[in-house]
């Protein structure tokens, strides 16, 4: 199906959102797509559109996970130091709920759009199918 151009009215464009793996799906405000469960994406693209809100809240949530995630990675590794002053400091069993309890929110809170798509895919049923002539 060839994209149509988008209609003009007085002087302001009407927007139109497509599903970036459906560009059939077309919807006038934005959302997801029901086929796949991605994000809406504008048709056409201007340098001085809207605030992607998506892209905030995306950076928001990584920021978020790799200050969570670092000392994670720091308590995960500290067995690497001669000697295990960290260890001997704190102590197995409080390293290792800190590790559980510092991991928890870059599971739930960073992936969690990742899982309401994950879970919308699966509701669907839509599977990834691959074209009979390679394309």
């Amino acid at each position: 199906m060839a994209l149509e151009p988008e209609s003009v009215t007085a002087g302001s464009t009407r927007v139109e959102y497509v599903c970036p793996m459906h560009p059939d799906m077309v919807r006038d405000a934005p959302g997801t797509c029901p086929i796949c469960g991605m994000t809406l994406e504008p048709r056409t693209i201007e340098l001085a559109g809207p605030i992607n809100h998506e892209l905030v809240d995306m950076a928001r949530r990584m920021w978020v996970s790799a200050g969570l995630a670092l000392p994670t990675l720091l308590l995960a590794m500290s067995n690497m130091i001669p000697d295990q002053p960290v260890q001997r400091a704190l102590g197995l069993n409080v390293i290792l709920w800190s590790q559980l309890f510092l991991s928890t929110p870059v599971v739930l809170s960073g992936a969690w759009p990742f899982f309401v798509r994950g879970l919308a895919s699966v509701r669907i049923g839509n599977r990834i199918r691959a074209d009979s002539d390679g394309a």
